[in-house]
């Protein structure tokens, strides 16, 4: 959405904005609080504990201003909700999940984001439904199914 639409829907939320184009280099998102008065719009860190280290007087690029990548949002789970994508893994690659944990791809299973993932502490094996991978590249998933050890013979069934 353009930035008029995204401080329009920030103001009926009672949120910010964010360009997904920014991304997550290091530490808290960057947001901008839409205002009036002397602070004008601000920017600040959006964390798990709402809105840190706010800078008054936002001055927008020309590419800020055309962009149609603004998102409008309340808190910072619903931006990071917002910054997943649908992906499936590759098989024999470690990934670190968002809830805790790595997690090897032993195989894909179809192509809607299905896998067969192992935990590489347990040996725990699981079918993961729905996977998304996020700007930091940590993974999660929607459900898991038939989740169980590997048999005396490392079958892990699918």
């Amino acid at each position: 959405m353009n930035i008029q639409s995204a401080t329009k829907k920030a103001a009926e939320i009672g949120g910010v904005i964010y360009r997904r184009s920014w991304g997550q280099c290091t530490g808290d998102p960057v947001v901008i609080i839409p205002g009036y008065g002397p602070e004008c719009c601000q920017m600040a860190h959006l964390t798990a504990d709402g809105l840190k280290d706010k800078a008054p007087r936002w001055q927008p690029q020309q590419d800020d201003l055309v962009a149609d990548d603004w998102m409008a949002v309340r808190n910072l789970k619903e931006l990071e909700a917002a910054q997943r994508v649908p992906f499936t893994p590759m098989p024999g690659k470690i990934y670190h999940n968002r809830g805790g944990g790595e997690f090897r791809c032993l195989k894909c299973l179809g192509p809607l984001h299905h896998a067969v993932m192992q935990n590489t502490a347990s040996g725990w094996v699981l079918n993961a439904h729905g996977c998304g991978i996020y700007p930091d590249e940590t993974i999660d998933w929607d459900y898991s199914s038939g989740g169980h050890f590997p048999g005396k013979d490392g079958e892990v069934g699918s």
